[in-house]
């Protein structure tokens, strides 16, 4: 994973506030189909943001769905898929 200096001496890198920069970093890396960096980031994302907030936070759903692209851009439809209703369950729960 790349050093996100700025973010990562202001805030750590498990800080919720790097969040931004992190999704950003992972959609960079997808649309440049660099999939062994976003993947890994797009977990940390999930991770940071199911610590601050729990499981059952709607903040959880473009992550997730970020994943679900990422697994479609990779040709991992049934992955892909997963996280998809993953989001939309999540999405129905948390109206």
């Amino acid at each position: 994973m790349i050093n996100f200096s700025f973010s990562q001496n202001t805030f750590g890198l498990d800080d919720i506030a790097t969040t931004g920069t992190l999704m950003n970093f992972a959609m960079l890396r997808q649309h440049q189909g660099v999939y062994e960096d976003a993947e890994p980031t797009l977990f940390k994302v999930r991770t940071i943001v199911e610590e601050a907030y729990g499981t059952e936070d709607p903040r959880l759903i473009p992550v997730i769905e970020q994943i679900g692209s990422l697994y479609t851009a990779m040709g991992r439809d049934d992955e892909a898929a997963n996280f998809f209703a993953e989001a939309a369950d999540l999405t129905q729960r948390t109206k």
